[in-house]
């Protein structure tokens, strides 16, 4: 299990070191459709989460967590983490942060003194996507709870909604693994 999560944290370190070009285009630099044709920026002051961010939310129990959103309050909520790890950032000053709990694993990227909530990737079948997406799904169930309006890379189905993606990889019709992703400047 921790060889797979060290795997899974370097996985994500890669993608976030590859992907700081625009976010609008896959990895093969194909189109990626965005759900929210109304993407605007989110600004911290004076807002609600759930009021600013137009984008995909994850729910932990009770908690709903969003990209984007600094990181402390999510992460005081769910407690001790079972692993907790840093490494440099590869977009920003200073040092990410990975957070393993129970089915998930929460990453932070470091801005303006606080750490923002940059990635969320399920890691097993005990927890899903607010639409009941888990890992084992189908792609059938992935677009009929999402629609068709998604890009493609390989095996990797990605949506856009505001300024998060929630990418599906589905391998012979399986979903193997979830991720949602914060968009943060020109990825936008």
């Amino acid at each position: 299990m921790k060889k797979y999560l060290i795997l899974l944290a370097a996985i994500v370190l890669l993608t976030g070191c590859g992907n700081q070009g625009d976010n609008s285009k896959d990895m093969n630099g194909e189109q990626i459709a965005d759900q929210n044709h109304n993407s605007q920026g989110t600004e911290n002051e004076g807002q609600n989460a759930e009021e600013e961010n137009q984008g995909f939310s994850f729910s932990a129990g009770d908690l709903k967590i969003y990209l984007n959103q600094e990181a402390a309050p999510f992460v005081k909520t769910l407690g001790n983490a079972m692993e907790q790890f840093e490494a440099p950032s590869c977009a920003f000053q200073g040092m990410d942060v990975f957070y393993v709990y129970p089915g998930f694993e929460l990453s932070t990227y470091p801005l303006d003194g606080s750490h923002y909530v940059s990635t969320i990737d399920l890691i097993d079948d005990s927890v899903s996507t607010e639409e009941g997406i888990y890992i084992g799904s189908t792609l059938d169930d992935v677009v009929d709870k999402y629609g068709d309006n998604y890009g493609k890379s390989g095996d990797i189905y990605t949506y856009i909604s505001g300024d998060t993606s929630l990418s599906f990889a589905i391998v012979n019709n399986v979903v193997e693994n979830i991720t949602y992703m914060a968009l943060v400047g020109d990825q936008k």
